[in-house]
């Protein structure tokens, strides 16, 4: 009597190759105030919903620089988006209150300089292909200024 069973499992390799790889071709969709902003889906480490009394205010940094907040072990920066939309576009920020509960989208740590910071944004609105964000505004680490991190005296 043959004993011998052999079992032929599908490969995961590949499909999780193809997973990341779709990934990599799809973007988040966030809104702005009235504008619409994306992110790179292989970017997103997480969305947070974070408290606005947890945040701990940096008066002397870049006013781009909303503040840190203690997340799940973690220090997390949290940059606005609505600042972020208007200086580069060239218009004044209009001072404006912020909600008591903000949604945050936390970069991974392999987007280089950025690693764990949060973005501060109104809402998730879904996801898009590549080729749906053409139109639309592409969050670039490049928008940052170069100061970000240096308190202004």
């Amino acid at each position: 009597m043959n004993t011998d069973l052999t079992v032929s499992l599908p490969d995961t390799t590949e499909t999780n190759a193809h997973s990341l790889q779709s990934l990599q071709h799809r973007y988040m969709l966030t809104q702005v105030g009235q504008q619409q902003l994306a992110f790179p889906t292989h970017w997103v480490e997480e969305i947070m919903l974070t408290e606005r009394s947890q945040i701990l205010r940096l008066p002397f940094y870049d006013r781009l620089l909303l503040g840190l907040v203690h997340h799940d072990g973690s220090i997390v920066p949290l940059l606005s988006a609505h600042t972020l939309l208007l200086e580069t576009r060239g218009q004044e920020m209009r001072s404006r209150a912020l909600k008591d509960f903000l949604t945050v989208v936390r970069l991974r740590s392999a987007v280089d300089g950025l690693a764990g910071v949060g973005i501060v944004v109104d809402g998730v609105v879904g996801s898009i292909t590549r080729e749906q964000v053409a139109e639309l505004r592409l969050f670039q680490r490049s928008d940052l200024p170069s100061q970000l991190w240096q308190p202004c005296w």
